[in-house]
């Protein structure tokens, strides 16, 4: 069985073709098994990809035609890898062989971490580097050692990990809690509601050192997103889904719930009247105590 899966979404991808096969040639190196999964077959990608790699056991192409969306997409390739250890590669991204290696190193030294990411480069797609676009993570400790759920909720709240949708995952909690990603009702940020899940299963690791190159383009998925106050209460009910089926202790799955319900509200408010500074986060302590729980014990 493989180490690691590489699990790349497409859709219309035919203009990044070089760069699929920049990430899969990367991954082949790594002793990686590769699936490749085109659900709408609105271009000839796939037919080329199965013609370059034929006879390539360690790839593999799911392919139909009923037009599923891209949380559907991507939750089938995360069902049907096999490897310990997976990493989701969009078709516009660049994961090296490098960054991967790197990723799932720290994975083996911490086995109580579920996922590992590090810094993202962002670039458009003629080459330009947009540095203000980078998610450096620079608030994250590599030496962290500790993890709370505290983090997992900050980690929603206060835009932690940047980019660690594309980091390296441990597969056994995935496939243990069937961990495969909510989707929100727009979609919108699915994938970071997906990274809370996890941060309720195990620490997230940060590695040091460029993990991914990202790609923005005004026709990008997430760029067609309208971020409102409906978005973030809609997450909330996916917050509190994950929080339901992962946080066994029944009276920190409450508190949980009550920080996810008063942060979001007090967010949405403002994000659909932003006049004065956002609030801030509310911690979890401080929730606990306007519900009258004990605190969090240390971890």
């Amino acid at each position: 069985m493989p180490r690691i899966s590489c699990l790349i979404p497409l859709h219309r991808s035919r203009r990044f073709l070089p760069l699929i096969v920049e990430n899969v040639d990367a991954h082949l190196a790594l002793g990686a098994e590769v699936l490749l999964s085109d659900r709408h077959l609105l271009d000839d990608t796939v037919d080329r990809l199965r013609d370059r790699y034929a006879g390539e056991a360690a790839v593999r192409v799911l392919t139909g035609t009923d037009g599923v969306d891209w949380v559907a997409n991507i939750n089938s390739l995360l069902r049907a890898a096999r490897g310990d250890f997976l990493r989701i590669v969009p078709h516009d991204d660049t994961a090296t062989a490098d960054s991967t290696a790197q990723l799932v190193a720290a994975l083996e030294a911490a086995p109580d971490a579920v996922l590992a990411t590090g810094v993202v480069r962002a670039f458009d797609l003629e080459g330009n580097r947009l540095p203000d676009r980078d998610e450096l993570n620079r608030d994250e400790s590599p030496d962290a050692a500790g993890w709370s759920l505290e983090d997992a909720l900050s980690l929603a709240f206060c835009h932690r990990f940047r980019g660690g949708f594309k980091g390296v995952v441990r597969a056994v909690p995935v496939r243990a809690a069937a961990l495969t990603i909510r989707p929100t009702p727009s979609l919108a940020m699915s994938e970071r509601m997906w990274l809370f899940g996890l941060a309720l299963a195990g620490r997230f690791v940060f590695v040091p050192g460029s993990a991914l190159v990202k790609r923005y383009y005004a026709d990008s998925t997430h760029r067609s997103w309208r971020i409102t106050g409906r978005t973030l209460l809609d997450n909330a009910a996916v917050m509190t889904a994950y929080c339901e089926a992962l946080v066994a202790d029944p009276r920190r799955r409450q508190a949980a719930v009550f920080n996810v319900v008063v942060n979001s509200h007090r967010t949405a408010r403002w994000f659909d009247d932003p006049r004065g500074p956002q609030p801030p986060y509310l911690p979890l302590a401080e929730t606990d105590r306007l519900l009258g729980v004990p605190p969090e014990g240390p971890t």
